[in-house]
């Protein structure tokens, strides 16, 4: 018979049992409602990751004319697609938001945080809430998950890249610029270089950054940072693009110069914006970084270029020919002399279609800037006046050009999504000026010593004017190819440099307008002398006869300099009066960056 502590302590290992069994299924109930959380939460996160990645690669992260502007429609869209494509699961009470960020990448840290218009933004970011009514809904009330999608269309662009089309006679020019530049003991001589093949050369930007001492810096670092000329040259040289091309000569030549170890700054010769410390895809053409660094020393050391053009025949036979259509003989060339001061190359500018929290585009180039003076001493006898014969005129003409040339901005981008490997680019030309002056002094002998005319001609200067802009699309570019699959705006072409486009602004060159400001001062001396200006007035016929013949003569003298000389030399140099000009260097899209788990705020690389 069970005594009574034996029957006690059969009741309290039932009780004790008992209590075990309810926390072993109590804690068997949590581990399987603990794994369906862990479940649902994945799937959330899953949900986030698809809707942000699908948004983004709908044109939304890309500034495309396609993105809506709304918010509330983009949410709106994720909720669709939500439905669409998630339809099978528990979907119930399920809160979806979606908004435009910026994403930016430093310090080891993701910054990102909301805009207000699509143009101002790099991804899209995805945040899911749903109520929880599993056993631990007292721990956990709401599941969050929340994804970010960056995806962006970057663009390597500049404007006014006519380095690459020269010719013979204006890389003797350019020659001249950059032998006086460089300070080299031989003259350049490349007008024995093979041009055309010269500008296939194309160099990939992150190939040349790394190559730079100070590649393991950040990429605002490399660029701000002064460095020597040389050292750019030299990490240029080293890429394999360029090593094993034609433009390695023309480098070591370059390294000649006594004034290549001028410090420059690689941003002014090329520009990275909104890309991160790395820029997969970007490209740009090599010969014209060459020429970019050589302007840039000019810039640097404050030098004014002389040249002296009358021995270059590609310069002054055209001249003289122009003359001698005039009615002119016996052509005695004294001078032709230029000075370029140089104020700023053009800059290559690889950069997405975005927008700044101002507004500003992130993607603006502008040509080179440059003064040029170009002076000509030249005497000319002309035979047959009618009444007058054996006119010798002396006449010195200082031209002054200053033009600010084309700019252009990267205004729109629609991205690549599935298998289409094309996207739509949208570029905004804008203001070029132009200003001329013209002074002349042109000594007339009618009767040798004797009778005499002096005239003083005042041209210009043009006010400076502005042109209308235009806007540009280029649809169909395939990024893996960097050709476009549909047709060209006008005005465009495919090289082997890339995309070429002349941007015409309806500015004309501004040669009529210098003519049309002529304006004589005649005065008529004998043996010298003009007391009072009396003779002036006494000898006016003389002076009706000259003025329609020095109009004609001084016009077709300053049209055929700007045309013969200036136009020419500019070109050579990268600038072109008649119309600007846009180079699409080349277009990636980097892969679609997806920060699982980021939402607005700071998130760990």
């Amino acid at each position: 018979m069970p005594t009574l502590h034996t029957r006690t302590h059969q009741q309290g290992s039932a009780v004790v049992w008992t209590i075990m069994l309810l926390v072993i299924v109590m804690f068997a109930a949590l581990v399987v409602d603990g794994s369906g959380l862990y479940r649902q939460q994945r799937m959330m996160q899953s949900m986030a990751n698809a809707l942000a990645t699908e948004l983004a690669n709908d044109a939304k992260a890309c500034g495309g004319s396609l993105a809506d502007d709304t918010p509330l429609a983009l949410s709106a869209s994720a909720q669709q697609l939500l439905a669409s494509r998630f339809g099978d699961q528990d979907l119930a009470g399920m809160q979806t938001t979606a908004m435009r960020t910026l994403v930016s990448s430093t310090g080891g840290q993701h910054h990102i945080e909301p805009v207000g218009h699509f143009a101002q933004s790099n991804a899209v970011t995805v945040t899911l809430k749903q109520p929880y009514t599993g056993l631990l809904m007292f721990v956990f009330p709401e599941l969050s998950a929340a994804a970010t999608a960056r995806k962006e269309v970057l663009a390597s662009f500049s404007s006014d890249a006519r380095t690459l089309t020269l010719d013979t006679s204006q890389s003797q020019l350019l020659s001249l610029v950059w032998s006086d530049i460089l300070g080299v003991p031989t003259p350049l001589r490349l007008e024995l270089l093979d041009l055309d093949a010269l500008q296939r050369v194309i160099v990939d930007v992150d190939a040349l950054l790394t190559s730079l001492p100070l590649a393991g810096e950040a990429l605002d670092t490399i660029l701000g940072s002064e460095m020597l000329a040389s050292t750019v040259l030299q990490a240029l040289r080293s890429v394999e693009s360029v090593a094993n091309s034609g433009l390695a000569p023309l480098i070591d030549e370059v390294l000649r110069g006594a004034n290549i170890d001028t410090n420059i700054r690689l941003r002014d010769l090329i520009d990275v914006v909104g890309a991160g410390n790395r820029v997969p895809g970007a490209r740009i053409p090599a010969l014209q970084l060459v020429s970019g660094i050589i302007m840039d020393v000019g810039k640097s050391l404050n030098k004014k270029v002389h040249l002296s053009l009358d021995g270059l025949n590609a310069v002054t036979g055209p001249l003289n020919s122009l003359l001698g259509g005039l009615g002119l003989v016996e052509i005695d060339l004294k001078a032709l002399e230029v000075e370029l001061d140089l104020d700023r190359p053009s800059t290559q500018v690889t950069a997405p279609a975005r927008q700044d929290a101002n507004g500003s585009w992130l993607g603006q180039t502008r040509g080179g800037d440059i003064a040029l003076k170009v002076t000509t001493n030249l005497s000319a006898k002309v035979l047959n006046l009618g009444l007058i014969q054996g006119v010798r005129l002396d006449i010195a003409l200082p031209l002054m050009v200053e033009v600010a040339n084309a700019s252009a901005s990267f205004t729109s981008a629609e991205c690549a999504r599935g298998n289409s490997n094309e996207v739509r680019l949208g570029f905004q030309s804008s203001r070029r000026l132009l200003d001329l002056t013209a002074m002349v002094d042109v000594g007339v002998a009618v009767l040798g010593p004797l009778l005499g005319v002096d005239v003083d001609v005042k041209l210009g200067p043009v006010p400076q004017q502005q042109g209308s802009g235009r806007e540009m699309w280029i649809n169909g570019y395939d990024l893996e190819t960097g050709q476009v699959n549909h047709m060209l705006p006008p005005g465009c072409s495919t090289t082997n440099a890339g995309i070429v486009c002349d941007l015409p602004d309806q500015l004309e060159l501004g040669v009529a307008a210098l003519l049309g400001s002529l304006d004589l001062d005649v005065k008529v001396k004998v043996l010298g002398l003009d007391p009072l200006g009396l003779l002036s007035a006494l000898l006016s016929p003389v002076k009706l006869l000259l003025v329609p013949l020095l109009s004609n003569v001084v016009g077709g003298l300053v049209e055929g300099i700007v045309n013969s000389v200036v136009q020419p030399l500019l070109q050579a140099l990268g600038v072109n009066l008649v119309a600007a000009g846009l180079t699409i260097a080349g277009v990636s899209q980097p892969q679609v960056v997806l920060l699982e788990g980021c939402g607005v705020g700071i998130c760990a690389l």
